[in-house]
């Protein structure tokens, strides 16, 4: 008869490291690669979840040290405050230990809206032209617009300066005179 007893309190250690250079906003998917080590008591179970769904979950029926696995993000971020790549594991003593990491996806083209002007309509006095731009990830976005117009048969072209913002949602102005 022989019983193997396990005594360990220490976590799982979990590390977690970006493949790639990849710092906030993406347009890519973002891949993880993780190691779960657990030198004493063994690796039980291992949970990955992405942006709240299992992506996979292992239970071991054999003593386990050591696992690696590299988690795919992929999806765009539903808002500005990104989503979560959670690994959560157990060891055979049943001590758990959890990492997250914040990723931040787009791949969506930002959205632009224009107002002030009618497209095909003829203006014979000075025009405020807006630009609305919604990005979720628009501390990366430059926006410059150009406006093409034709006076008297000669075709004139307005460019905007380049603007960033600060915020999910920004508005630019520009003011088209008569040359």
């Amino acid at each position: 008869l022989s019983t193997d007893i396990v005594y360990q309190t220490d976590k799982p250690i979990i590390h977690m490291e970006t493949i790639g250079k990849v710092k906030g906003w993406t347009n890519k998917n973002v891949t993880l690669q993780t190691t779960v080590t657990d030198e004493k008591a063994g690796i039980k179970a291992i949970q990955y979840k992405v942006n709240g769904k299992v992506v996979k979950s292992i239970t071991f029926d054999r003593l386990v040290y050591r696992y690696e696995y590299a988690v795919t993000a992929s999806e765009n971020a539903a808002d500005i405050n990104g989503y979560e790549v959670v690994v959560e594991v157990t060891n055979n003593c049943g001590t758990m230990n959890t990492m997250k990491r914040h990723v931040y996806i787009d791949k969506d083209k930002p959205k632009v809206k224009l107002s002030g002007i009618e497209e095909g309509k003829h203006y014979n006095h000075n025009q405020t032209i807006s630009a609305t731009v919604e990005d979720l990830s628009y501390e990366k976005t430059t926006t410059t617009f150009q406006i093409n117009r034709t006076l008297d048969g000669k075709t004139y072209t307005t460019t905007s300066k380049k603007f960033s913002s600060n915020q999910f949602q920004d508005v630019c102005q520009l003011n088209v005179t008569e040359e």
